[in-house]
């Protein structure tokens, strides 16, 4: 695996993340590459879901930030 030639405009990138949220991602770019009937490559599929989760940004750090206040004010964070 370590001879795999990135090719040019791409990287490889590790996260790590629930096992509910990778299999939720997976989950949704099958659903889309099976929509287009596999006409459009895994890797532009997942670039558009996360620019669109990118874009969202603001509503998560509301979210987050209800859910930190919340547990700070009932004691358990």
């Amino acid at each position: 695996m370590g001879n795999r030639r990135t090719p040019e405009g791409m990287t490889r990138h590790t996260i790590y993340v629930s096992l509910a949220a990778a299999g939720a991602l997976d989950d949704a770019v099958d659903r889309l590459h099976g929509d287009f009937s596999g006409m459009l490559p895994r890797h532009r599929i997942l670039a558009e879901l996360i620019a669109a989760a990118v874009a969202a940004t603001p509503a998560v750090r509301q979210q987050l930030r209800a859910e930190l206040l919340a547990a700070l004010s009932d004691g358990s964070a």
